[in-house]
């Protein structure tokens, strides 16, 4: 079976602070209520956060990320190349060390003993993993890629602005979730840092 029903209720334990078996709900009519079955399927936000191996089922949604020698993206030229796979917390993680393994630690005028600073700082690149996997059309099978260069790191996520948001909207902090049922269980995560505002 995909989904890891196992994996579901400690997840509810720990976000809903009771047990599923203590609940006078059955497990089926209790992942209806939370929207995360439909006619009595799985829905695809069910098995992005909850499956046992959602790429088996979609293939095309993990993240591809590459750290390429350069500027440019050359096929065969690159430093450090993953498929991230799993469910979307896991994506967000590996995604997230990704980039930081790869990034620059620079020491910026501290003391030779000072931890280096990293030349992106961490909530800008975790903020930026988050938006691909909440906003990312999961009606597009393309996987998100993080494309990590010598003077930049870009990380694309397949899709265009939803519905009446432009960029000069998201200038004046304008948002839409494109995800919200996605985003409503990522966000009970301590793990997953989203603020929403780019």
């Amino acid at each position: 079976e995909d989904f890891d029903a196992d994996y579901f209720k400690r997840f509810y334990e720990q976000y809903y602070t009771e047990k599923v078996e203590d609940i006078d709900v059955p497990l089926e009519k209790l992942l209806e209520n939370l929207r995360l079955v439909k006619n009595e399927q799985l829905t695809l936000a069910c098995l992005l956060l909850f499956g046992r191996s959602p790429e088996r089922v979609r293939p095309q949604f993990v993240i591809k990320a590459t750290y390429y020698k350069g500027n440019d993206i050359h096929s065969n030229e690159y430093k450090d190349s993953e498929t991230i796979d799993g469910r979307l917390i896991e994506q967000f993680e590996y995604g997230v060390s990704f980039i930081r393994r790869n990034l620059k630690g620079l020491q910026k005028n501290r003391n030779i003993n000072a931890p280096p600073i990293l030349e992106i700082p961490k909530e800008a690149f975790m903020e930026a993993v988050a938006n691909a996997i909440v906003h990312r059309d999961y009606f597009i099978n393309a996987p998100i890629f993080i494309n990590i260069f010598e003077n930049r790191v870009e990380i694309i996520s397949p899709g265009i602005l939803p519905n009446t948001v432009t960029e000069d909207n998201i200038r004046y902090g304008v948002h839409i979730e494109r995800n919200p049922a996605i985003l409503s269980f990522l966000e009970r995560d301590k793990k997953f840092r989203y603020s929403g505002r780019g």
